[in-house]
């Protein structure tokens, strides 16, 4: 297991969910907060969720952005334009390789796992706490085929229900930063007028000769 991953190990039980704040995401929900109303859940709660689909490599965070976003990678775009059946196989194929999902062994319950996360660094309570999750993600990616559609379809329906309100809730967070980097800024003028030598605005129009 890597020394420093980007993300850590998830604590995020519900796979379903990690599957639709993908879709959350494309859809503009692609805030901390946007993202985590579209699932149902407070900002803290949510995290846990959009950083369990980082780990599985579907989302990265664009730490450089104001307010602070979470983008689709190559393999989140994937997934979200994949036709159901085909989002199954793909995650099967991601829980297969990745570093995690894939360290679970269920033959010993996950405590090899478990050790290894508490030499990571990780305490104790915390290390069975993630081992706990990649159980129940291990349980519902065994689900019968069937099953696992309903499971996926249930809750993107849940999530989509949600989306308008909460990429409303994105929107505002931009146009918020938006506000505050021109407050920031000051404000800007244009050249001077010719008539009093005041200094215009950028529209050119002089306010003391109009």
């Amino acid at each position: 297991m890597d020394d420093a991953p980007q993300y850590p190990a998830p604590q995020a039980d519900r796979l379903s969910t990690v599957v639709a704040v993908v879709g959350a995401v494309a859809s503009g929900c692609d805030t901390a907060q946007a993202a985590s109303e579209a699932i149902g859940m407070v900002e803290r709660q949510g995290a846990y969720y959009t950083n369990a689909a980082a780990t599985l490599g579907w989302l990265t965070k664009d730490a450089g952005s104001c307010p602070v976003t979470w983008q689709l990678t190559d393999s989140g775009a994937a997934l979200t334009a994949a036709s159901p059946a085909d989002q199954v196989e793909m995650l099967i194929d991601t829980l297969l390789s990745n570093e995690y999902a894939a360290g679970y062994d269920p033959a010993d319950g996950g405590r090899s796992l478990e050790a290894d996360l508490c030499h990571s660094g990780l305490d104790a309570d915390t290390a069975a706490r993630r081992v706990q999750t990649l159980r129940s993600w291990w349980d519902t990616a065994s689900l019968e085929p069937e099953q696992l559609l309903a499971a996926l379809a249930a809750e993107q329906t849940a999530v989509t229900g949600r989306v308008p309100a909460a990429r409303a809730t994105a929107d505002q967070q931009r146009a918020e930063a938006r506000a505050a980097r021109a407050v920031q800024a000051g404000p800007v003028y244009g050249s001077v007028c010719p008539s009093c030598f005041m200094t215009m605005p950028l529209s050119g129009a002089c306010p003391n000769c109009a």
